[in-house]
């Protein structure tokens, strides 16, 4: 198979490209002539039309079996039924790579073509980046494979150091274009990925880390369809220090009423996939500016890990603005040290205020703004230099010159002026330092810049999986349960077997398959009173909806009267079970579950728990595996949300029983869909598990 890496040097670097549809009838295929075939333009251009003689003035092939000369790239714009077809032609000729403009497969819902079609077609010869996409442009090369009229026109389009990978062409070569232009924002490459039924957003990431000339990846995401390749790509996009930015689209709660666990309801609302961004440091936009404006940002910002921000304004009002921005990010603005105070209120004279935020009133265009600057950032708590104003060209010149000199990172907040117009921000860019109009851009800027940094400075130290052999019983129970019960959930007693197999405290537990076994089963399994009695039937994920469990029992009598009772609840014509439980002593609830999510992979999830947990705040969710300090680091903040007493045993016993968790759910991470403890009652006794719910995948 042609390596990715390979297939999009010969999209994005190609020496010759084919046009298959090439036409100058108004549509797509004259739009790729024009762009492909503008002055300027790197590439041969091979027009395929069988229809046609010349295509602008080149001379015409029937198709790409008629081709003699080597091709790196063709770029496809045929009616669907022929696309396939096409795509073969382009692998038995040996071609690297193929864009696929053309519409009508996957998108279409349930008129459209399989698109498996066209990967066997490719034979794992041709790579494929679409269907339904705009294609790609090298912006630094002058390569507009695009089908987009507008993409090549505004000479203010600049090379730079930003690389755009958009599932949505639209979004690619229309609103993201802009607001490169509008900003000043240097753009290195841009792919629309369409359907990516070959070629990902993941694969596109890979390669953009590789390449020296990128600082920054910005990133369009309708939707992932392997979780674990995506991280994978944004592993080595830390590794290689090249912040990722990503617009998130069709982010919804929809997905969560059709849930089971609470864990996946939660999940519905996005949190999972907010976690797996956070976890790997990645910076999140709301909207297209925000997306050019933070990648361009973080590729020229400095990494610093943390602490305060100093800032420089002219104004009181404006340096206060940016303050506020700063804490509600919970951005550290320190307060000067008395020697710093003194220094610069001596230079301020009486004017301004000489703090932080200092205002330094018309200092901004003195030269003496370079002796304030210099001062801000010798602070020892003052990790981050921000300034926020406006001027000349001189006034930007200096700052600079400034943020060459020193190791921080400075940044600046430019208050006025059109960013397109305004030559000041052109100067700061110039000199790399990064720029921003807006107090919450700038603010948003330094904290996702901590967080890119934090993220890439993490040595995790995984976790270990649990693996079948601790107890090879339990395994294939568990297997054998989710073929054989026939309930789209497994009752809670069979999940409760399979947790104290993998470590965990769980409440002493039995079950009965007929209510009038319960008493009995009570007493062969020596389950004290008081006990609580809970139904297992399909659709009963959560009992006290419904009231299908009792608590408190005290004697065998009562318990047999409740069994009876419960078993009522049940439909007849569906398998039912009964859970006998020893009642736990009272304690903090908590929840700790798993979900497998579609986007965002094997996801642990800890809160607070028992049956207020819909009403709770939203849990901590951390993807899987773990790192090594994490079960404590959930624990403490799980019981301290809760306001917990400090007792280290109970810490202990909440981290330990959250690794074994998240080992056990991640071991079994490819069987089952979601899963919860809930609850966990930790109290002086320890941790212990008193119900837990399964979804095997297969439901």
């Amino acid at each position: 198979m042609t390596p990715a890496r390979d297939a999009f040097d010969a999209i994005l670097h190609p020496r010759t490209v084919a046009v298959v549809g090439a036409t100058e009838s108004p549509g797509y295929g004259s739009r790729l002539m024009l762009n492909l075939t503008r002055p300027g333009s790197p590439v041969r251009v091979l027009p395929i039309n069988p229809g046609r003689e010349r295509v602008y003035g080149i001379a015409c092939l029937p198709s790409l079996d008629d081709m003699l000369a080597a091709v790196d790239c063709a770029v496809i714009v045929v009616p669907a039924p022929a696309v396939a077809a096409t795509i073969a032609s382009a692998a038995a000729k040996g071609i690297p790579s193929a864009i696929v403009i053309s519409a009508g497969f996957a998108e279409s819902g349930s008129a459209g073509l399989a698109q498996e079609e066209l990967q066997d077609a490719a034979a794992g010869i041709t790579r494929l980046c679409g269907p339904n996409c705009l294609g790609v442009a090298n912006v630094a090369s002058g390569l507009w494979a695009s089908a987009n009229i507008l993409a090549p026109i505004d000479e203010r389009t600049r090379a730079g150091t930003i690389a755009i990978v958009s599932q949505s062409g639209a979004t690619a070569f229309g609103p993201l274009l802009w607001a490169s232009r509008r900003y000043g924002a240097g753009l290195r490459y841009v792919v629309s990925s369409g359907n990516e039924v070959d070629l990902t957003t993941a694969d596109f990431i890979e390669y953009a880390a590789a390449d020296r000339d990128v600082t920054a990846i910005a990133c369009v995401i309708e939707g992932v369809r392997d979780p674990a390749r995506f991280r994978a790509a944004l592993a080595v996009a830390q590794a290689a220090d090249k912040p990722v930015v990503i617009l998130k689209v069709g982010r919804t709660s929809v997905g969560a009423r059709a849930a089971t666990t609470h864990t996946a309801a939660i999940a519905g609302t996005g949190a999972a996939w907010e976690a797996l961004l956070r976890h790997h440091g990645v910076a999140r936009a709301s909207n297209w500016d925000e997306l050019i404006l933070m990648a361009d940002t973080l590729g020229r910002m400095r990494r610093t890990t943390g602490g305060g921000v100093g800032i420089i304004s002219h104004s009181g009002g404006v340096g206060a603005t940016l303050g506020d921005a700063c804490a509600e990010r919970s951005l550290f603005v320190p307060d000067l040290t008395t020697e710093a105070t003194d220094v610069l209120a001596t230079i301020l004279g009486g004017r301004g205020a000489a703090r932080n935020p200092a205002d330094i009133t018309f200092h901004i265009e003195r030269p003496s703004l370079t002796e304030i600057l210099e001062l801000m950032a010798r602070e020892p708590d003052v990790a981050t230099v921000a300034v926020a104003t406006a001027g000349s060209t001189d006034l930007a010149d200096r700052i600079g010159l400034f943020a060459e000199s020193v190791p921080k990172p400075v940044i600046v907040c430019w208050t006025g002026g059109e960013p397109s117009d305004d030559p000041g921000p052109d100067r700061l860019r110039l000199a790399g330092v990064p720029v921003t109009y807006q107090p919450d851009q700038c603010a948003g800027a330094i904290a996702a810049a901590h967080a890119w940094a934090t993220a890439r400075a993490r040595t995790e130290r995984l976790i270990p999986d649990i693996v079948a052999s601790r107890d090879p019983r339990a395994w294939e129970a568990f297997r054998d349960a989710a073929r054989t019960i026939g309930m789209p959930l497994l009752p809670d007693h069979v999940g409760l077997t399979l947790a104290r197999a993998a470590g965990i405290a769980v409440a002493p537990t039995t079950s009965a398959v007929h209510p009038d076994d319960a008493s009995e089963r009570r007493r062969r399994d020596s389950i004290e009173f008081p006990v609580v009695i809970k139904l297992n039937a399909a659709g009963l994920a959560h009992r006290h909806r419904v009231g299908a469990m009792r608590l408190g029992i005290r004697d065998d009598k009562t318990l047999h009267d409740a069994a009876r009772e419960l078993w009522k609840l049940g439909p007849a014509d569906e398998p039912r079970s009964l859970t006998i439980q020893s009642m736990v002593e009272d304690g903090h609830e908590i929840l700790l579950g798993f979900l497998d999510d579609a986007s965002a992979g094997p996801m642990l999830v800890v809160g607070r728990g028992g049956v207020r947990v819909e009403r709770a705040e939203t849990p901590i969710f951390v993807p899987l595996p773990l790192a090594s300090d994490e079960p404590d680091r959930l624990a403490d903040a799980v019981l301290d949300g809760l306001g917990a007493s400090n007792a280290s045993a109970s810490r202990s016993a909440l981290s330990d029983t959250i690794a074994a968790f998240a080992g056990w759910v991640h071991e079994l991470r490819g069987t089952i869909h979601s899963a919860e403890l809930n609850p966990v009652i930790v109290g002086p006794s320890g941790a212990i598990a008193v119900d837990c719910l399964i979804v095997p995948k297969a439901h």
